[in-house]
């Protein structure tokens, strides 16, 4: 009887734990619909454990990604390059299966992507919940050599080197053949048929309303 009654007592501790747990998960499965990102990619990296909770407060949740996609560079070492997207935006972008940012070519876009992660995080808030979303390159610096180095396409300063994608963006100032093109259009070719850059998922913040 002893024995049977010290098996169920270390039983329970992991019972309780398991339980708490799933109702943790649960509770984060609700938000993250409550946010709008159901049926997103958002919610299958939670589920499959790719995404974990890292900041929780009585206002937001945020969400990162295992691998810790979140790194701050330059221009000149950078592989990869971040946009933070309003919920709106990304659920365009994903319903798309990550190959066309939509505001590449929408009217009055600057559309800005940086190699500096904290810095693209800082336009969410808890006014302006978002994704972070990480485009990765085939090297350190080969989006530089591309766009300024084979196209002379100029680049801002802020966030270790800013291109804007959209029709306000950088564009104006590349060679004939990206002005014409536009940046927006070049940079989703890549993300799509051509898959130069692969797109996943660095950070996501959910309000509690």
């Amino acid at each position: 009887m002893k024995h049977t009654t010290l098996y169920y007592l270390m039983l329970v501790p992991a019972a309780v734990s398991a339980a708490t747990a799933q109702a943790s998960d649960t509770a984060i499965e609700k938000l993250i619909t409550k946010n709008g990102l159901k049926n997103s990619k958002v919610m299958s990296m939670y589920k499959s454990g790719q995404l974990v909770v890292t900041v929780k407060t009585p206002h937001k949740i945020i969400l990162t990604n295992r691998k810790n996609i979140s790194v701050d560079a330059d221009a000149q070492t950078a592989m990869y390059w971040y946009r933070a997207m309003s919920t709106k935006e990304y659920i365009l972008f994903d319903k798309t299966a990550f190959t066309h940012i939509p505001c590449a070519q929408s009217d009055k876009h600057f559309c800005g992507i940086a190699p500096s992660y904290s810095y693209v995080a800082k336009y969410l808030s808890n006014a302006k919940p978002g994704i972070v979303v990480a485009f990765g390159t085939a090297e350190p610096g080969w989006l530089l050599k591309d766009f300024t180095g084979q196209h002379q396409c100029q680049i801002k300063a802020e966030g270790g080197g800013t291109y804007g994608l959209g029709p306000t963006g950088t564009s104006a100032s590349c060679d004939l053949m990206y002005r014409k093109q536009g940046l927006g259009k070049v940079f989703n070719q890549w993300l799509g048929p051509d898959k130069k850059i692969d797109v996943t998922i660095s950070s996501v913040l959910l309000t509690i309303k």
